[in-house]
């Protein structure tokens, strides 16, 4: 990567930070004890599609745990973490892959089962929505980068190496 193209990356990492992290509605009032209450179980949902993404989850279910009507709680959600559930549920199970991408050696295709996706198209398509690269183009882009940092770090281990006999 050259430093332009790293930059690049880091400032479309700050607008999909800032497009994600907006603040409540200001008329939803916190200290409200009933407010309170259901941003608990809105963090409570939150929690539990995190680590239970790779599942067939959907809206009933999870408006179920948490006590609510899946009409109620599809608006609560949205309200709260400004996407709808599915969005979401989504961005969670591309975020894994993300991780399983740069990490393992599994192929897309398993990644994609792991993850929770049934259907590869669907997968390589929302992925390419959120990345805009394909699952290979953005496992390959990684190996590059991993390759630089072992031959790095080889380096730097013979040169310490070297520094240590003289």
């Amino acid at each position: 990567y050259s430093d332009i193209n790293i930059y690049s990356k880091f400032l479309n990492l700050l607008v999909l930070l800032g497009r994600n992290c907006t603040k409540l509605d200001h008329s939803y009032d916190l200290s409200s004890s009933k407010n309170k209450e259901m941003a608990e179980k809105i963090q409570y949902a939150c929690n539990y599609i995190s680590e239970h993404c790779t599942e067939d989850l959907n809206l009933e279910t999870v408006a179920e745990i948490v006590g609510f009507s899946k009409f109620h709680f599809a608006r609560q959600f949205k309200l709260f973490t400004n996407n709808s559930f599915y969005k979401y549920l989504t961005q969670r199970r591309i975020f894994m892959a993300e991780r399983l991408l740069v990490e393992s050696d599994y192929s897309v295709t398993d990644i994609a089962l792991q993850c929770g996706f049934s259907n590869i198209s669907t997968f390589i398509r929302m992925f390419k929505i959120t990345n805009e690269c394909t699952p290979t183009e953005f496992k390959n882009k990684y190996i590059v980068v991993r390759f630089y940092n072992y031959i790095r770090s080889a380096l730097a281990v013979l040169l310490l190496d070297k520094s240590c006999v003289t």
